[in-house]
């Protein structure tokens, strides 16, 4: 897994597979798996190795470049179409802009086959998008 596969597909793995350790032990198992790059996870009410808000990006950064790894998203997955989630989703772009990380995932939220839940939706992320 070392560097770049023959295709040029690079592999890295999210936290939350590790989500019953804490941060830096999950970071040591996905380096001890032989990934070199990471996606932190940033459930709330699931798994929170990292906290919008509350961890410094610095300690962060630390912590996965002590591991040998880099990160390369955050998973923030959380329901857009409640508005309740919308600050923290702000907090979430906000510590990855500080970590220089450029992916962060998300579920939309809504309802399937529900035409107003998925305008509730759409209008969240027209709210996020950078203009």
């Amino acid at each position: 897994m070392k560097g770049e596969r023959d295709n040029g597909m690079r592999l890295g793995c999210n936290t939350v597979l590790f989500a019953a350790q804490d941060l830096v032990g999950a970071l040591a198992r996905v380096a001890w798996c032989g990934f070199e790059e990471v996606e932190l996870a940033a459930i709330p009410g699931m798994c929170e190795h990292v906290v919008p808000g509350r961890d410094d990006a610095n300690r962060v950064k630390r912590q996965v470049e002590d591991a040998g790894l880099r990160v390369v998203a955050i998973e923030a997955a959380m329901n857009l179409a409640e508005p309740y989630n919308i600050p923290r989703f702000n907090s979430v772009l906000q510590l990855a802009s500080e970590l220089e990380v450029e992916v962060i995932n998300t579920g939309g939220g809504g309802k399937s086959n529900d035409v107003e839940s998925e305008k509730v939706v759409y209008a969240a992320i027209r709210q996020l998008a950078p203009q």
